[in-house]
């Protein structure tokens, strides 16, 4: 796969994993009518998330990130348009943790990657708090501190859901789905 930590393709020469998808998409738009696309993954899908929205943000509306990152080489990530991004990540992630930098491997924290999306959409560059929220089915109570960074341009968005107490693999519950859905479909 071909993910913003992993540069080169991992799985073979010539991997494009940018042009499928571009591809899917476009194969989607030429068969039904489509007003929106969003994409969300967890892990390498969520850094894969983050890749195709550098690389392709204007075939995209919005992606929603679980336990992923952004290119360590910020260079590397020129979006050509505004996206809605949430970045949700539990604190004690030990695959891929929350603060970036594991196992020789270097990549931004959760905080950073949302930072960089703040300016890349022309937001706020501090993120405020928003009211503590129950997603996990893990923790008790209010455990996801729900960090919004505001006056966004037309179109960005970018949100940081700090999850305490989670891991790489949370259980997420209903008032979280409808949550990522509403982000992930509509404008916040």
């Amino acid at each position: 796969m071909h993910t913003s930590r992993c540069p080169k393709p991992v799985y073979g020469a010539g991997v494009d994993d940018v042009a499928y998808i571009t591809s899917l998409i476009e194969e989607a738009r030429n068969r039904y009518t489509i007003s929106s696309v969003s994409l969300i993954g967890h892990s390498n899908g969520a850094y894969m998330s983050h890749r195709f929205a550098c690389d392709r943000a204007e075939w995209i509306d919005a992606i929603a990130s679980i336990a992923g990152s952004t290119w360590e080489d910020e260079s590397l990530c020129a979006p050509k348009d505004t996206v809605r991004v949430v970045q949700i990540h539990g604190s004690e992630d030990e695959s891929v943790l929350y603060d970036g930098v594991s196992g020789g491997l270097s990549y931004p924290s959760a905080p950073e990657t949302v930072a960089r999306w703040a300016k890349h959409n022309g937001c706020d560059a501090t993120a405020k708090a928003q009211v503590d929220e129950d997603f996990s089915l893990d923790v008790q109570g209010s455990e996801t501190e729900v960090f919004v960074h505001e006056n966004c341009a037309p179109g960005g968005h970018a949100e940081l859901w700090h999850v305490r107490g989670d891991g790489h693999l949370p259980a997420f519950n209903d008032a979280w789905r409808t949550r990522v859905l509403d982000h992930l479909l509509l404008e916040p």
